[in-house]
């Protein structure tokens, strides 16, 4: 799995107040999200929903923002001008700025990639060059899933 993937699973997970994943809770789902997503049969039929253009990338629903108030959002949060934020300052951010229609799973897969270099600190100026990417990337993946998972209850397929 890539780290993009890693991220994408773990932005399932449920997280605490201070922004750690809650272990007991992602023990529990983790297999059956690593299936559902990524096993051959998920990934061979999610592979053929694009190739026969049954999802197209133009489908993806982003949302309309301003790259400057999104900036401007977050500098608001960096109140020392150090210029990261931790990264649960920057799930709040996320969450705060509505024009972004992030749900939580969202939101902590943006969060865990934002953090470029490893540091547990997120360079927001840094991450903004590959934002829209990023944000469309985890749109994709999750609209990918959604049809998937819509097609596979419409055939009765059984999943665990």
């Amino acid at each position: 799995m890539t780290p993009c993937e890693i991220n994408l699973i773990l932005g399932f997970a449920n997280h605490n107040e201070d922004g750690k994943i809650e272990i007991a809770h992602f023990q529990g789902i983790f297999a059956k999200i690593v299936t559902n997503m990524f096993s051959i049969d998920a990934r061979r039929r999610k592979a053929q929903l694009v190739q026969l253009g049954t999802f197209r990338s133009t489908q993806v629903s982003m949302p309309e923002y301003a790259d400057l108030e999104l900036f401007r959002v977050l500098r608001e949060y960096d109140e020392n001008d150090k210029g990261f934020l931790e990264p649960l300052e920057y799930m709040t951010c996320l969450e705060q700025f509505m024009a972004l229609r992030l749900n939580e799973s969202e939101i902590l897969t943006i969060a865990l990639a934002a953090d470029i270099d490893g540091t547990g600190r997120i360079d927001y100026q840094e991450f903004m060059k590959y934002f829209k990417d990023c944000l469309f990337w985890v749109k994709f993946n999750n609209e990918l899933q959604q049809m998937y998972d819509e097609e596979c209850a419409y055939a009765g397929l059984v999943r665990d």
